[in-house]
């Protein structure tokens, strides 16, 4: 089985799942690269109307995988390059990664939600910090856990969770480390909901109208019958002027990610629309 398994449902929810249950779904193999994959595909991809994000097993994500680390870094320190040369390339591998996984993520313009099962910690948090929405079973935990490790943080956790709980929160548990279980975590606003009574998957809250918005069908001009209202009341203005399917402003997303990209160390360029890249075809052939 992959590392991570890729679904498309006919009511255009792609569900993505961490597929590494022995290591609780920890950041090693082919997790990560998969996972980039498969959400730049959702991300270009017209019939996918919300992301999911979920892990299989007892965890969401533990995060970094630590042993996997260790052995990675012992085979660098052979030779071939020197202590600066290997820190400089796994600082630059690690944000190429940031940015291709949380960072597309939070920037997605379509909704993303995290189903949380188990634990969700270190950089797991982070993947379910980024998305829009964060739904966990009464079971999951939740953790920043880095300063075990002694690390600062990673994968735009410190960014996101500061705006979600607050600063002097979000510090708090960065300095400590602490473990909250689901009901805490919503409580303080960390959580978006929580599921009672066993695992949480997409099928629960909150539900198809999120997932896949369609439009009720309006009956048209000529199909109406006599009796029905021609001059258009405030049930017509309301249809007029529908705002049509969720899934946020990318205008707004754009203005709200300067930080961010100072945080990642990346500067983000959103990539060409199917108009764009049909026009340089058509300059390039000379057509």
């Amino acid at each position: 089985m992959p590392d991570v398994i890729f679904e498309k449902r006919d009511n255009g929810v792609a569900l993505i799942t961490l597929n590494r249950p022995d290591s609780l779904n920890a950041m090693g193999g082919d997790l990560m690269p998969l996972l980039a994959q498969h959400l730049d595909e959702s991300r270009w991809d017209n019939t996918v109307r919300c992301v999911v994000l979920t892990g299989a097993g007892r965890a969401f994500c533990a995060g970094g995988d630590v042993k996997n680390m260790a052995a990675q870094g012992g085979r660098e320190s052979d030779g071939k390059r020197s202590p600066a040369a290997s820190f400089a390339y796994g600082v630059d591998e690690l944000r190429e990664s940031q940015r291709r996984t949380s960072y597309t993520l939070h920037t997605m313009p379509k909704p993303t939600i995290a189903m949380v099962n188990g634990h969700a910690v270190g950089a797991g948090l982070s993947l379910a910090l980024a998305c829009d929405i964060r739904i966990a079973s009464d079971r999951a935990k939740f953790g920043t856990v880095f300063r075990n490790v002694g690390f600062s943080g990673d994968f735009g956790g410190s960014y996101f969770l500061q705006r979600l709980v607050g600063n002097e929160r979000a510090r708090l548990l960065y300095f400590t480390g602490q473990i909250l279980e689901a009901p805490e975590a919503e409580r303080i606003g960390m959580v978006s909901k929580v599921v009672y009574g066993g695992r949480v998957n997409h099928r629960q809250w909150p539900g198809p109208r999120l997932c896949s918005y369609e439009r009720e069908p309006q009956p048209r001009r000529d199909d109406r019958s006599a009796d029905a209202p021609r001059t258009g009341g405030a049930e017509h203005a309301a249809v007029r002027h529908d705002p049509g399917p969720p899934g946020g402003s990318a205008r707004l997303r754009r203005k709200a990610n300067t930080d961010l990209q100072r945080s990642i160390g990346q500067r983000w360029k959103p990539g060409p629309s199917a108009a764009s890249k049909s026009r340089y075809t058509t300059r390039a052939s000379g057509s």
